[in-house]
């Protein structure tokens, strides 16, 4: 039989006495074993609670409390190789902020916002997905897009649709525009704080948004950090 093809140098190819080649095998008993999925659930149920149980406290501005809940949880999905560790990274984080914040007197943001985006510029929304990405604080935790007017009432609409909290309103949009589609989309959403952006410079468009329900009107010019000007709207006391 012709010898089986192998790219290792040949030292590596063969272990003493003709052997496998030396740390290379299978794993022995002393390799870590899968856990069973069933323990796997269960952790993951732990580590949910653990989790849960840290929001509670987070928002009672219990912060030692809320910090180890939160460290558990994250034990626990490291353990199971669970991305949700990275989330509680997030909340580690914003129990730090909020501990700073009431040491110096300031109010600080418990909350966790439903955030709806209509707006039809690829560019605008990838800046939007990418700042929220790198806010390390998790205020907007359920972010959905909308291309236009329609698209956004229909996901706010009676069929099951999300009731964000905030809502960043384009001026300019295909079909109808932002102006014409506020009054709708406070209809569907009366307790969403509206934000109206543009790329124009204009105080009629300010007054007129202002007076059709808008919370505030930005220019996309002036915005430098996105996730603070929502911030500073949507948890406002």
């Amino acid at each position: 039989m012709g010898a089986l093809h192998d790219d290792r140098p040949p030292d590596h190819a063969n272990g003493p006495n003709g052997g496998g080649a030396t740390g290379v095998g299978p794993p022995t008993s002393s390799s870590p074993e899968a856990v069973p999925e069933s323990e796997a659930a269960e952790r993951r149920r732990q580590a949910s609670k653990r989790r849960r149980e840290g929001d509670d406290a987070f928002r009672e501005s219990r912060w030692d409390d809320a910090i180890d809940s939160y460290l558990r949880a994250k034990r626990m999905y490291e353990e199971l190789g669970d991305d949700a560790a990275h989330d509680i990274d997030r909340r580690l984080v914003r129990v730090t902020r909020g501990s700073d914040d009431e040491k110096q007197g300031k109010r600080h943001c418990r909350a966790h916002h439903k955030l709806l985006v209509i707006d039809d510029d690829q560019g605008w929304r990838t800046l939007i997905r990418t700042q929220l990405r790198l806010d390390g604080e998790g205020h907007f935790e359920d972010v959905r897009y909308a291309l236009d007017a329609f698209e956004a009432i229909e996901t706010i609409g009676v069929n099951e649709g999300i009731k964000p909290d905030i809502i960043l309103l384009d001026l300019r949009l295909p079909n109808m525009s932002g102006i014409e589609a506020l009054p709708l989309i406070l209809k569907g959403a009366p307790k969403a704080k509206v934000v109206v952006v543009s790329a124009y410079r204009a105080a009629a468009f300010r007054r007129i948004a202002r007076d059709r329900g808008a919370a505030d009107y930005v220019e996309k010019s002036e915005i430098k950090d996105f996730t603070a000007v929502l911030r500073d709207i949507c948890c406002a006391a």
